[in-house]
């Protein structure tokens, strides 16, 4: 080995272990390792089953900070989570949809809170369904954005205690608010010397 090959072979193993260089499947960003996560744990129950222990928990495997609680005068409101920087919310009562943000701008990894949602629509084999959540948290998976369907993964929907990946239309929004939040990536402490 010549002297060059070792220094590569020295800085590789330094990028590597310092996280900005990852294996080929490795998730390569927060977003990335919190859907890597839910993709992992599918089928099985993460903490206590709530849908915010497999929210918390994705987020605490990704290197993402935890949530904190919103208050009166700014989104979020009081009593709902804030999951990291708000992305895109959209909200209906009636005919009429409200945005604040871009719906271009949501990704996978972002958090998905409800807030008194109710979703009709049509099935796939030509049924209808309804979906109703007063208070839920579950994590974007992928966006079919021609469509706007998001496929996510939950935890405790539905009678179902374990993650699951499902699917919705953000079309067949009836009522209520979805929120999308961004990870931010956990504050490393710091050591004094």
């Amino acid at each position: 080995m010549t002297r060059g090959t070792i220094v590569a072979t020295v800085l590789v193993a330094q990028l590597l272990l310092s996280g900005m260089i990852r294996g080929a499947d490795e998730p390569n960003d927060l977003g990335d390792r919190v859907v890597a996560f839910c993709k992992e744990h599918r089928g099985k129950r993460v903490g206590n089953g709530a849908c915010t222990a497999m929210v918390s928990a994705a987020l605490q495997a990704a290197g993402a900070k935890p949530h904190g609680w919103g208050d009166r005068r700014t989104a979020p409101r009081r009593g709902e989570f804030n999951w990291g920087k708000l992305v895109f919310t959209v909200e209906r009562d009636g005919t009429d949809f409200k945005t604040t943000g871009k719906f271009q701008d949501i990704r996978p990894g972002d958090v998905l809170q409800y807030r008194n949602v109710q979703f009709v629509g049509s099935t796939d084999a030509g049924g209808t369904y309804t979906i109703e959540a007063h208070h839920h948290s579950a994590i974007l998976a992928g966006v079919d954005r021609s469509e706007g369907i998001l496929r996510i993964y939950q935890q405790n929907f539905n009678g179902r205690k374990g993650v699951t990946s499902d699917r919705i239309r953000l079309p067949d929004l009836q009522t209520g608010r979805l929120s999308f939040y961004r990870p931010l990536p956990a504050e490393k402490p710091t050591t004094e010397e």
